[in-house]
């Protein structure tokens, strides 16, 4: 009996000293200095910010190493890494007032939506965790990441994200969207700025027609009397999806109902000007009740893609 009581008091300790031993390997494995960096959730609509831990010293070694880890494959099958393989930093800058200038390879332009993003807040918080980072801009190759056919999004900061991340709360953030609604007479466009926070539950293609079918009068800041609606609001959109610079808008066929005093151009463009407004879209085509819409009202007719119209635009 007592040789049986000691050698499980022996294998008791063997347990012990080998739970020791595999907790201060795990603990090895975190030396280096921890920063945050970032994946996100599996419905890809908010950041999760874990630790990640580096012994590297030098700052731009960091940085690519940084920006590289967003590509490493999370362990947890609720995290879903941001940045694609092929997307790769091909240089950077960073000058004396704290500016990060970013190049990426011409990959990062086809990412669109949520999912750019969400890569894009993950690269600027990280980075702007060095004390001598203010702010961070992207440029694809040579060109900067546009936000608008004429607007680049220019240098962000980290406080630029309204980001919840750990709480229940979506991600989101704050954009400046271009809507295109009647003059007074309704035979011309007038762009409108209109801020909006964005939170990723919709595509921002999706918003930008709902804030058009909402008409002018759901936003404040503006002069609602010199502008009019343009879209009925019995329209219902299906969904949308960006491919190769077209926008594909599903819509219901209340669609092609026609508003009092508007003309059937200024109806159109109206969503087709909006839409091209985004860097990504350059072509619009609707599909009704999944029928390619080559027809409008009978009065406009194409190919069924639409390019924007800056003709029937005025100041």
């Amino acid at each position: 009996m007592w040789k049986r009581n000691i050698l499980r008091s022996l294998l008791f300790l063997v347990s012990v000293f080998a739970l020791v031993g595999c907790n201060k390997d795990d603990s090895s494995k975190q030396k280096g200095k921890a920063y945050n960096m970032y994946y996100c959730n599996s419905e890809e609509t908010e950041l999760v910010e874990v630790p990640y831990y580096s012994e590297q010293k030098d700052q731009e070694k960091l940085i690519g190493e940084l920006i590289e880890a967003l590509s490493k494959k999370p362990k947890s099958l609720k995290y879903k890494k941001l940045k694609p393989d092929k997307v790769e930093l091909l240089t950077f800058h960073l000058n004396e007032d704290g500016q990060l200038t970013l190049h990426f390879s011409s990959e990062y332009s086809k990412l669109s939506g949520v999912s750019e993003i969400l890569l894009r807040a993950a690269i600027v918080k990280m980075l702007c965790q060095f004390d001598n980072v203010s702010c961070v801009e992207i440029y694809v190759e040579d060109q900067p990441l546009m936000k608008s056919a004429d607007t680049p999004y220019g240098f962000e900061s980290a406080e630029d994200f309204i980001d919840n991340t750990g709480k229940e709360t979506n991600f989101s953030q704050n954009v400046t969207m271009g809507l295109y609604f009647a003059n007074k007479e309704g035979n011309k466009l007038k762009e409108v700025s209109v801020d909006v926070t964005y939170d990723g539950t919709i595509s921002l293609e999706q918003l930008i027609i709902q804030r058009l079918i909402d008409g002018p009068e759901t936003i404040g800041k503006i002069e609602k009397e010199a502008v009019k609606a343009t879209v009925p609001k019995e329209t219902v959109v299906q969904k949308t999806m960006i491919r190769d610079g077209v926008c594909y808008v599903y819509v219901n066929k209340a669609f092609k109902n026609k508003l009092p005093d508007i003309t059937d151009e200024v109806a159109l463009y109206s969503i087709v000007d909006s839409l091209c407004e985004l860097s990504t879209v350059n072509k619009v085509q609707f599909i009704v009740d999944g029928t390619i819409m080559q027809t409008y009202r009978e009065s406009i007719k194409t190919d069924g893609f639409f390019e924007r119209n800056l003709d029937v635009v005025i100041n």
